[in-house]
């Protein structure tokens, strides 16, 4: 049909949605209603949104700990994932190696505040079985688990040695900022000198330990 004084200027799709020029809404780019939608409707994960509140009731009407604590973790679970979602939807327009270095900070960013949270009060061994935690848990149990996803659905797997190499020397460089310290703990026998210079070497250390 020829466009006359009659044709609107903005049409409509088969969703109701405008789409100018002729192009469908899909290609478009999204509102923030629309995002916030998407964000919400995403994954039934977001359920627990419902824990949100509860969690900062909890701690301001002074529940029992146990409750406190459980109401937030379960409030963290959805808040993680939103955190990921965005973070991958930055990097797709920051290109690969800025979009990979923001996943890796901001992957990181419960275990970042806890631990910051934790120093703000003193925990010290919070901080440490973390740390500790978190570092085996990437060298173990995920590298555990994708080498048995892809002996399950594959016969032979391939690698590539780029990022097989950066991986073992990351393993590696982690191994020795945890056995640096145990064993000059183990090798030191006087307190004084202990709790000084171990301080210090920990100091040294943290800036190469990988995330």
């Amino acid at each position: 049909m020829p466009a006359n004084e009659r044709t609107p200027l903005v049409s409509n799709n088969d969703n109701g949605l405008p789409s100018h020029n002729g192009q469908s809404s899909h290609h478009s780019e999204p509102n923030i209603i629309t995002s916030l939608y998407w964000i919400l409707t995403c994954s039934w994960i977001n359920v627990l949104f419902v824990f949100v509140p509860l969690g900062i009731i909890a701690e301001y009407l002074h529940w029992p700990a146990i409750w406190i604590f459980s109401l937030n973790f379960l409030a963290i679970i959805p808040l993680a994932k939103i955190l990921g979602d965005a973070t991958e939807q930055v990097s797709l327009r920051l290109g690969q190696t800025l979009g990979g270095l923001l996943n890796a900070t901001f992957g990181n960013a419960v275990e970042l505040i806890v631990g910051i949270v934790a120093l703000m009060q003193g925990q010290l061994r919070i901080v440490q079985t973390s740390l500790i935690g978190s570092i085996l848990s990437n060298i173990l149990l995920v590298l555990g688990m994708s080498f048995v996803a892809g002996g399950l659905f594959r016969s032979e797997n391939t690698f590539q040695q780029t990022a097989a190499q950066a991986s073992g020397s990351i393993m590696t460089l982690g191994c020795i900022t945890l056995a640096i310290p145990a064993a000059y703990h183990m090798s030191v026998k006087s307190s004084t000198m202990l709790s000084g210079n171990l301080e210090k070497l920990a100091q040294l250390n943290s800036p190469i330990e990988p995330p």
